[in-house]
């Protein structure tokens, strides 16, 4: 019985070729993300205020300012007011 050979594994090297495809794939995943995001609302703003009756207005506003706000604060403030608002039926 022969014992395996050792195997190594070859450390990839990205070259300045390949350094470029993935920042281009990492840029493009990034900007079609946000556009997803920032065009998504605007079709699903008048399902939420079906379900929630909330104004429109206040919907924009509210989406539009956590995409400008601080992720901390946001998330404090979202969490809080969903755990003091009225509960869903």
């Amino acid at each position: 019985m022969t014992q395996p050979e050792p195997t190594t594994t070859a450390a990839v090297t990205l070259t300045a070729r390949r350094l470029r495809r993935v920042l281009i794939v990492l840029c493009t995943t990034e900007i079609t993300s946000w556009g997803v995001l920032y065009y998504a609302f605007p079709v699903l703003a008048p399902h939420i205020h079906t379900a929630t009756g909330w104004p429109l207005p206040a919907l924009t506003a509210a989406c539009r300012s956590a995409n400008w706000s601080p992720p901390p604060w946001a998330s404090r403030w979202a969490a809080y007011s969903i755990d003091t608002g009225p509960a869903r039926s």
